[in-house]
């Protein structure tokens, strides 16, 4: 036999025993092939499904985290802006504070050397005058002394003038 009988032999043992396959076992197989497609299509479409919902969600996940980050990036410029704000006013503040005082300390210097100046030309006029009141004072004690002594004036008269002068003198300086 040939190769090509050979393969005419086998290849009509092979339908008949698909055939035999077919009688036996025909419906049972075709009812299993059925079920077995309608497992495939019913699996894929679950596939395909769950495929969408997924790539869905993934999405709604991936836009809501980009809207967040939005929001956050917002939320920082908005913080940075105002904390720009503030120190560009404490900023200014200080400024202002600094000029103000300068310009106090000034001022206070200049009043200081124009009541420091005053306060010596008052003190040099109230020494002027002291000197003045106790040179007039002893002219006056001396003259006095001079009248108790040469008038002879008792002690009691001597002590109430100089008392009185004393006081005199108090009343001056108050």
């Amino acid at each position: 036999m040939t190769k090509s009988e050979d393969n005419k032999v086998v290849h009509s043992a092979t339908e008949e025993l698909a055939t035999i396959k077919s009688i036996l076992f025909g419906e049972a197989q075709s009812t299993l092939e059925q079920k077995l497609s309608k497992l495939q299509s019913s699996l894929d479409q679950g596939l395909s499904s769950l495929k969408y919902e997924l790539t869905d969600k993934v999405n709604k996940l991936h836009e809501t985290i980009e809207q967040s980050l939005v929001k956050i990036e917002d939320k920082i410029q908005y913080v940075d802006s105002q904390h720009d704000t503030k120190n560009e006013l404490l900023d200014s503040q200080l400024s202002a504070l600094a000029s103000e005082h300068e310009s106090f300390s000034t001022n206070t210097e200049t009043h200081l050397e124009v009541l420091n100046s005053e306060l010596n030309k008052e003190t040099d006029i109230l020494s002027k005058n002291f000197t003045e009141q106790i040179e007039t004072l002893k002219q006056e004690l001396d003259k006095v002394s001079l009248e108790l002594h040469s008038s002879k004036t008792d002690r009691k008269t001597l002590a109430r003038l100089l008392a009185t002068m004393a006081t005199n003198l108090e009343d001056d300086a108050l």
